[in-house]
Parts: C-alpha cells; sequence; structure tokens
C-alpha cells in the first residue's frame, strides 16, 4: 500500500503569490526610477540646448567682428598654443530656388523667342540649352568662414 502525503496547496499557493508580488514590486520600482532618471536627464538636456544656443549666438557674435578684422587685415592664421583659427574666403552660386528657376526660364524664353534660328532644335537641346543658361546664370555669392582646428599633442 501506497502512502501519500498531503500537500497543503493553499500555502504553496500563496508563497507563489507571495514570490510573484515581489518580483512584481521589485519591477514596478525600477520602471519609475527608469521613468524619473529619464525625465530629469530630458530636463537636464532641454536646458543644456538652452544654453548651447546662448553660446553659439554670441560665438557667432563674435566670429563676425573676428572675421572683419583678419579680412581687413589680411590676417588668415591665428595660432594659439593648442589651437590654429583659420580665415577663407570662397565663391558659390546661389541656391536655386523655385522663384530663381522661375525667374530664369522665364529669361531664357524671352531669349529664344527673340533667336529666329532655334526652329530646328528638338526638345531634349532646347531642356539642355534651358539647364545650361539657368546654372551659368546662377548669382555667385562670396562666402567666408572661420575654422578652428584643435592641435594634437
Amino acid at each position: 500500500m501506497r502512502v501519500v502525503k498531503k500537500i497543503n496547496l493553499k500555502k504553496i499557493n500563496l508563497n507563489i503569490i507571495v514570490y510573484i508580488l515581489i518580483i512584481m514590486e521589485s519591477d514596478t520600482i525600477r520602471f519609475k526610477s527608469n521613468v524619473k532618471e529619464y525625465l530629469y536627464l530630458s530636463t537636464k538636456i532641454e536646458h543644456l540646448k538652452i544654453e548651447l544656443k546662448k553660446y553659439r549666438t554670441d560665438q557667432k557674435n563674435i566670429e563676425d567682428d573676428i572675421k572683419t578684422f583678419m579680412m581687413n587685415n589680411e590676417i588668415n592664421d591665428v595660432n594659439s598654443k593648442n589651437m590654429k583659427l583659420k580665415y577663407s574666403m570662397g565663391n558659390r552660386k546661389k541656391t536655386l530656388t523655385k522663384k530663381l528657376l522661375s525667374e530664369q526660364i522665364e529669361r531664357f524664353l524671352i531669349q529664344l523667342e527673340n533667336d529666329t534660328n532655334d526652329d530646328d532644335e528638338s526638345h531634349k537641346q532646347k531642356a539642355e540649352k534651358m539647364t545650361h543658361f539657368i546654372y551659368s546664370t546662377r548669382e555667385k555669392v562670396s562666402i567666408s568662414s572661420l575654422n578652428v582646428n584643435i592641435k594634437k599633442k
């Protein structure tokens, strides 16, 4: 005859429930802690962005003065102990905007009407001519820049 030991299911079920609640409680505590840390970091990042924007504005104001001085005195480089400041000038064409494109097409069509020997050209040739006209007549703009190079030790 086999002896069956009676197991107290109520006690086992209660222990399992308590264990699950403890795990859930620790997960909840960790979750709340993570949310608080995340919100703190988000706030800190926003404050730093505001500070960074102010620094960039101040730097831009100073940069304009430095570029003007360097241009007027024909200075290209300024060296410090661990940095080098380089001034350079360059030219580039103006950005191609919808307004500029419309104006250039209008100018091209007026010029095309005045030319009488274009009757034999294909649409592709006219399009290529128009593209060349638009790109070649864009206004050039002078750009100055100030670059900071950190010297390697």
